[in-house]
């Protein structure tokens, strides 16, 4: 990915002319999405543009499943280093993984959803204190 982040950038208002989408250039392409690179940066690494990239996608439906894939590998790369950093005791790859793999437990946020065929929107807790007025009055 190291040459891949330091793609030198023409100057403004120059344009360098593109190479046309080969087969080779292609798997050229493939391996940058492997390796982690966005569309923008892939072909800019590979010398086409994204217009034409986007055609020949738009046309083979073969080279965009291979593009999906090499999408996947970059992800499936990067969830585990966020695996070995939590297994590693990273407090912050710890609590992502535990709110995206179990959001029902996990989340920061819990809604509660009476059931349509019930008159009383107060919450009630567990000792029959009554909590909140669902619609906004508490108490009533």
């Amino acid at each position: 990915m190291a040459e891949i982040d330091r793609i030198d950038r023409p100057l403004k208002g120059s344009r360098p002319r593109k190479r046309p989408l080969t087969a080779k250039v292609f798997a050229e392409l493939i391996e940058a999405f492997r390796k982690g690179a966005n569309t923008t940066l892939a072909c800019e690494h590979v010398g086409v543009s994204r217009a034409t990239f986007y055609k020949r996608i738009d046309k083979c439906k073969r080279w965009a499943a291979m593009v999906r894939q090499a999408r996947e590998c970059a992800v499936d790369r990067i969830e585990l280093a966020l695996h070995e950093k939590a297994k590693g005791g990273d407090t912050t790859a710890m609590i992502f993984l535990l709110k995206n793999l179990r959001p029902d437990v996990w989340r920061d946020r819990h809604e509660l959803v009476a059931p349509p065929d019930i008159d009383d929107y107060r919450a009630v807790h567990a000792d029959g204190a009554e909590l909140v007025d669902f619609r906004g009055k508490a108490g009533a």
